[in-house]
């Protein structure tokens, strides 16, 4: 079994690099799950946006994002606890 990655927590006024703050290896799949409140955004790319509106995709409180292995990056902007796991 794998071992349990803490919750990630966020302030929504800048964007978080998922992989930097959780120690997974970048491209590795992840699931990732809203614990917050309000909506976040998750956003996949080599670096973080250039502003805080108009990119992500959102993931509703409660509801999960998968990020497909691959990716250059992930970079989240949400209101709370995140909670990320490797797939």
């Amino acid at each position: 079994m794998a071992s349990m990655i803490p919750d990630i927590l966020v302030n929504n006024d800048a964007w978080v690099d998922v992989y930097s703050a959780t120690g997974i290896t970048v491209g590795v799949a992840l699931q990732i799950q809203n614990k917050g409140s309000g909506i976040a955004l998750v956003y996949t790319g080599a670096s973080a946006p250039p502003s805080l509106e108009g990119y992500g995709y959102a993931v509703q409180t409660f509801d999960v994002a998968n990020v497909d292995s691959g990716e250059a990056g992930c970079f989240i902007l949400a209101r709370g606890a995140i909670n990320v796991q490797q797939v």
